[in-house]
């Protein structure tokens, strides 16, 4: 392990989510979303920590109490300035590198996380990602970054998507060195993320689908994809990231029109 290199994850994770409340603590075969995202990231070999970041709100202790049970560690920060709640918890845990992984991509996958941490420490880069230019599917979203740069976007004067969007201001600017890893093949509108009802759904129905292996590989995720294309008929043409683009009011809607029925 690459201790001295101090490369921690962080997970981004909130109860009150607009399209699906409580989606990280949804549980399928009794481990909630969150569970299993850590125990698939507990299989790297090259993280030193794992910490879970989440909004200083009541509601929140819910995902508390699941770190604690868990035995993961945790930090409370703003609920609606996520780039400070990222920089306090990386200045607490004196993190060096960051690993940034949403609560809602349970698929992330370790020995991917394991290259993508090689690479990024060999080629001395500020930011590295798969979504700069996603091949990947949605869902395998993983991003790496330094805390010098993080350090400087939480004291720059920031546009409102970097108070949302952690690394908004890092990608943008030219003054960072970046780095994009991609596939051959283009698979970035396979959506395996969870944002809504329908979305937790089709995730539980392909852990189903593998006898609940809450660590089933990328590779055989994609296998699984390319020989059944019509299991994944509804779910292989979507928007990626369109959260990012959303006001407030039309995320309420969203999440209104998944639970009313």
């Amino acid at each position: 392990m690459e201790i001295a290199n101090n490369i921690s994850v962080i997970i981004q994770a909130r109860f009150n989510a607009n399209r699906l409340r409580g989606k990280v603590l949804k549980k399928i075969n009794g481990k909630s979303i969150l569970e299993i995202l850590i125990t698939r990231i507990k299989k790297s070999k090259k993280i030193n920590n794992i910490i879970v970041a989440c909004p200083n709100t009541l509601d929140d202790k819910k995902i508390i109490r699941e770190c604690e049970k868990l035995n993961v560690k945790y930090f409370q920060g703003p609920e609606n300035n996520v780039l400070e709640r990222f920089f306090l918890t990386a200045k607490k845990f004196k993190i060096k590198n960051i690993v940034r992984i949403t609560a809602d991509c349970p698929f992330v996958d370790p020995k991917m996380l394991d290259d993508y941490i090689s690479t990024f420490l060999k080629g001395k880069f500020d930011y590295l990602s798969n979504t700069i230019i996603p091949t990947y599917p949605d869902g395998f979203d993983i991003e790496i970054f330094n805390y010098k740069s993080l350090k400087e976007r939480h004291f720059s004067k920031n546009i409102k998507h970097e108070k949302e969007h952690v690394t908004y201001g890092i990608i943008n600017l030219k003054k960072y060195k970046k780095h994009n890893i991609s596939l051959k093949q283009d698979y970035s509108k396979l959506r395996l993320t969870l944002d809504t009802n329908e979305d937790f759904i089709f995730i539980e129905k392909i852990f189903k689908k593998f006898n609940y292996d809450f660590l089933i590989s990328f590779k055989k995720i994609i296998n699984f994809y390319k020989k059944n294309k019509f299991f994944f008929k509804n779910f292989d043409s979507r928007i990626r990231n369109i959260g990012l683009n959303l006001s407030k009011g039309q995320k309420t809607w969203i999440r209104a029109n998944e639970i009313i029925p």
